[in-house]
């Protein structure tokens, strides 16, 4: 897995665009261009080239008026704005490295330029993934907050990314499920009616973003397949006094479009295993759950592959199930996730129960 830059600093921003505009008195030039009408900026370039010069060794320190003007009148070029999404985004490859790394290379980004602009929603994103991952839910409600707040300035996909990562918090909540059991700041305990219609209106703001946006492809495939297994949970994890639904659950993964994107299909084939083991089709389970084994790995999604060898472990004999525990297990513990061993840990006794 190739890794990005250890952050970004003021003189490599700065330099970036140098490159790209030619030299330093063309980014003057661009500069003022492009910021005259809405600030007041001298109009001699080779001012503005001192201005920009200055910025470019500030480091990692805030970048004052001239990096204000920078990240408003130019922001970041594509290959770090993609950086940046990847380190936030839940599904993404770099969710797959040991916790411990993760949060040290987010904090390496969480610095100006970056904690200076929208785009740190995504890092404030990733970090409060990892911390998930740590189950430290104190911390992952801290740092989603803050992603929440800069989200809508960050773009549609941030947003989305935010709304679907505090449903998955709150139906681990709502479920009761030890991970998930610290409530947000403000909110009540497990259970509470608040909690799902908060839910309801996440999954109308990402049905939203997802219609109007232009989200890429593999992204758009990948959020929809999150949104549907979420939505699956209201009918095979019910609340309570809610009647049991696996073929109304089962409908929201059928409806995940097949598709190349290995996380989509993971995320489709598991859930019907988890519905076809529900109803007693033990055969028809472990052929859907060896089908999300598979994709996950074709896709080198070491967090999905572990969760489709938990599945695979409920429905096999015992024998061959502690053979499938012992295996996600190991993987979990090179990752350093204590959300999925602890999921691992409790698969074993889970079994017996549909």
């Amino acid at each position: 897995m190739e890794l990005p830059p250890a952050g970004l600093s003021w003189g490599e921003y700065v330099d970036r665009w140098v490159d790209d505009c030619g030299g330093w008195l063309p980014l003057a030039d661009q500069l003022i261009y492009r910021a005259q009408e809405f600030v007041e900026i001298g109009l001699d370039p080779q001012t503005v080239e001192r201005g920009l010069r200055r910025l470019a060794r500030r480091g990692h320190k805030p970048g004052g008026q001239y990096g204000r003007w920078m990240l408003r009148f130019f922001g970041f070029t594509s290959p770090i704005e993609q950086w940046v999404k990847w380190l936030g985004t839940y599904h993404s490859r770099f969710a797959d490295l040991p916790c411990s790394l993760r949060i040290e290379l987010l904090a390496l980004w969480n610095r100006p330029p970056i904690s200076e602009s929208p785009l740190v929603s995504w890092i404030e994103h990733g970090i409060a993934i990892a911390h998930h991952s740590r189950l430290d839910m104190e911390s992952c409600w801290g740092w989603l907050a803050r992603a929440e707040k800069h989200a809508a300035a960050a773009g549609p996909a941030a947003e989305i990314e935010v709304a679907l990562f505090s449903a998955q918090l709150e139906v681990e909540r709502l479920l009761h499920t030890p991970f998930g059991s610290v409530a947000p700041p403000g909110k009540a305990g497990p259970g509470d009616a608040d909690g799902r219609g908060a839910m309801r209106c996440r999954y109308q703001l990402i049905e939203d973003r997802l219609r109007t946006a232009e989200i890429p492809a593999a992204d758009e495939v990948a959020y929809r397949a999150r949104l549907a297994d979420l939505r699956s949970r209201d009918f095979s994890r019910p609340a309570a006094g809610d009647p049991l639904d696996l073929v109304r659950a089962r409908a929201h993964y059928e409806a995940i479009p097949e598709s190349a994107v290995p996380f989509a299909s993971f995320r489709k084939y598991s859930g019907l295993a988890y519905c076809a083991w529900r109803l007693g089709n033990d055969e028809e389970a472990r052929r859907l759950a060896q089908r999300a084994v598979d994709d996950a790995g074709d896709g080198g999604l070491v967090r999905m592959r572990i969760q489709a060898l938990n599945m695979l472990s409920r429905i096999v004999p015992a024998v061959e199930a502690e053979a499938v525990n012992a295996r996600a297990r190991s993987m979990a513990a090179a990752l350093e996730d204590e959300n999925l061993l602890r999921r691992v840990n409790l698969c074993a006794p889970l079994r017996a129960a549909r």
